[in-house]
């Protein structure tokens, strides 16, 4: 398992801040693949379309898993649709989920041990939590129904069904019930490790790179580029209904050409944001 590394309060240097425990989660991984009754599969068949009639949905809905086990979701209304994606979340991860939201609670020791409390004390002492607390109640209506409707399908699959089996490799027997304050704290853990990501862990591991192919003889940075960072190109593709795929040839509705002069097109919708931005940067 890849263990995330946290900047050390000097900001000096970069250290493992949850080594211990991470051993611990790979044990109890490696225990309940051995000793789950119900291995997991790699991939799963197709499911044609399942109507699914839950307590906590309004209208009749659906779900349907294609090759790779990835859910398409259909729903009546916003509600039961984020109702769905919290039921199906819970499906496919529900551990990962209370190691995420406990881990930016500063609470993952209750999970794992004592080996996870230096991650605790350093993570409390952010307050990822605590700034959760202040942006829930920020949010907009709407987006605090979403993340409310998420909680409750998360909460629905854990009641009626049997706990993962890594809980049973940690002697664990309950699930605390997901909040809506759980999501928004994971929200902030993963804004908080991105902005590491974004910049330091990648240049690090790039330099890394061209130091090792300096000494053994290859192209670290060609590596590095190529095969374990490598950019795909664009796909348009969409998965929302009605939606078709554009082309050069083809220009999406409702665009303006750019002022360079090129090729490039513009959504309409992208201009008042260009000039707001410009105009915030200038006001500075």
């Amino acid at each position: 398992m890849k263990t995330k590394a946290f900047l050390s309060f000097d900001g000096d240097r970069i250290h493992q801040v949850w080594s211990s425990c991470a051993r611990r989660l790979c044990g109890s991984f490696l225990a309940a693949i051995v000793f789950s009754s119900s291995p997991a599969k790699a991939a799963r068949s197709p499911e044609a379309d399942s109507v699914v009639s839950l307590g906590g949905l309004t209208q009749a809905a659906q779900v349907t898993r294609d090759v790779n086990g990835i859910a398409h979701l259909r729903a009546g209304n916003t509600h039961d649709l984020y109702f769905l994606q919290g039921y199906v979340h819970a499906q496919d991860r529900l551990f990962q989920m209370d190691v995420l939201r406990r881990l930016g609670s500063g609470t993952l020791a209750e999970l794992l041990g004592e080996g996870a409390l230096p991650t605790d004390v350093q993570l409390r002492t952010i307050g990822l939590r605590r700034a959760a607390e202040r942006s829930l109640p920020a949010l907009s209506v709407s987006s605090q129904a979403a993340v409310a409707a998420y909680a409750e399908g998360v909460n629905a699959w854990a009641a009626a069904n049997p706990l993962p089996p890594e809980y049973g490799a940690l002697e664990l027997t309950q699930f605390q019930p997901w909040t809506a304050l759980d999501t928004v704290t994971v929200a902030k853990l993963i804004a908080f490790n991105r902005s590491f990501d974004v910049d330091i862990d990648p240049t690090i591991t790039f330099l890394t790179y061209q130091q090792a192919g300096q000494a053994l003889g290859f192209d670290g940075a060609a590596l590095y580029l190529e095969d374990l960072f490598r950019s795909a190109p664009f796909d348009p593709a969409s998965t929302v209904p009605g939606r078709r795929r554009m082309t050069a040839r083809s220009p999406p509705p409702d665009t303006v050409p750019a002022d360079t002069g090129s090729p490039l097109r513009l959504p309409r919708f992208c201009l008042p944001q260009c000039q707001r931005y410009a105009d915030g940067i200038f006001a500075r």
